[in-house]
């Protein structure tokens, strides 16, 4: 199937777009991930779903569940990326992202899609998807995803990992462990704030 074009916007009615809904345009390492033991190979959607302009809620919900298929568990957040990459286009506009959670709570309630919500939190976003039959966690490579994008029960895994194995002591040298895991460096506030969430997922 050719990949469809972007979706369109109204007439007469400029897009509007979330700036916390961009797709990032590199969100890969910028050096190549080392093999890891602990780590599995991250598995990326690689098909085409149809474009969201035109896809009927069944094609969507068809869609999102294959894509769940090969990624999951996977955020919210990195469902709506994937998809709409996979339709040909470049950015989750608010538009995108509200028929795609339509779709996705439809794929919930028809149990295509199991949702875990480990931090309570609200909106699709922050939530976790996967199939009946997957694991609820899986420790993979980064793979193409931001590391904003890797579910929080993902990150407490590998920190858990670090701990037992008396790799980094303290609290400070396991979160550089568990990105140096990722073949990531940078220890900015951001990521500092993602991993205090992981943490309360820990045993």
């Amino acid at each position: 199937m050719t990949p469809a074009e972007p979706a369109a916007v109204e007439q007469g009615e400029p897009e509007v777009v979330d700036p916390e809904l961009l797709v990032p345009e590199d969100v890969a390492p910028a050096v190549e991930v080392r093999t890891d033991s602990l780590l599995q190979a991250y598995s990326q959607f690689e098909g085409t779903v149809v474009t969201i302009a035109t896809a009927s809620r069944r094609e969507l919900v068809d869609g999102l569940v294959r894509v769940v298929e090969a990624e999951g568990p996977v955020l919210g957040s990195r469902l709506h990326t994937a998809y709409v990459r996979a339709s040909g286009a470049h950015r989750v506009t608010k538009l995108a992202a509200s028929e795609l959670n339509k779709a996705i709570a439809q794929a919930v309630r028809e149990r295509l899609l199991v949702e875990d919500n480990p931090l309570d939190e609200n909106g699709i976003k922050p939530r976790v998807y996967r199939l009946p039959d997957h694991p609820e966690v899986r420790s993979r490579n980064l793979g193409p995803r931001a590391f904003e994008e890797v579910p929080p029960s993902e990150l407490a895994a590998l920190l858990t990992h670090v701990a037992t194995t008396g790799a980094a002591v303290g609290e400070e040298a396991e979160h550089r462990a568990a990105l140096e895991l990722l073949n990531l460096k940078r220890l900015t506030d951001n990521v500092r704030t993602h991993f205090a969430k992981a943490r309360r997922l820990r045993p």
